[in-house]
């Protein structure tokens, strides 16, 4: 889903005072093994609001987590932790939320995607699901 524009408004009595609401953007990344979300708000340098979310779709016993991508202009890249499903949490329990997370570079944000991490057992390495890329209507 694209980045939403950033709206102005007038303020009331005719001055020319505007308020101008925060940009949001979303990535959804889903697979066979889960399903995840994540909504960011856009910063030229950092995202101040960030919240995802990640359910099991498979049922199967194994845990899934979901990371953020976030990735800059000129090989700027970072991979945020993968905030995994706690203990006990099964896929009749529905989305967790992982809401209030921010993030803040030193260089300006191209743009950010959902990741969803499955894991499999038996020490293979975990099912990946990337998601759309959203981009930063600031940069």
């Amino acid at each position: 889903m694209a980045a939403a524009s950033p709206a102005a408004s007038a303020a009331p009595g005719g001055g020319d005072t505007s308020a101008v609401a925060a940009a949001t953007g979303r990535s959804d990344a889903c697979g066979a093994k889960g399903c995840g979300s994540a909504t960011v708000t856009w910063g030229e340098k950092k995202l101040p609001n960030i919240t995802m979310s990640v359910k099991d779709t498979k049922c199967d016993g194994k845990t899934v987590g979901i990371q953020l991508q976030v990735e800059g202009f000129n090989e700027n890249r970072w991979g945020g932790p993968v905030h995994w499903l706690p203990s006990g949490w099964t896929c009749h329990d529905g989305y967790k939320r992982f809401p209030n997370l921010h993030f803040e570079a030193r260089w300006k944000i191209r743009s950010v995607r959902a990741v969803v991490y499955a894991k499999n057992g038996g020490g293979q390495n975990p099912t990946l699901y990337g998601g759309n890329r959203a981009d930063n209507p600031y940069t």
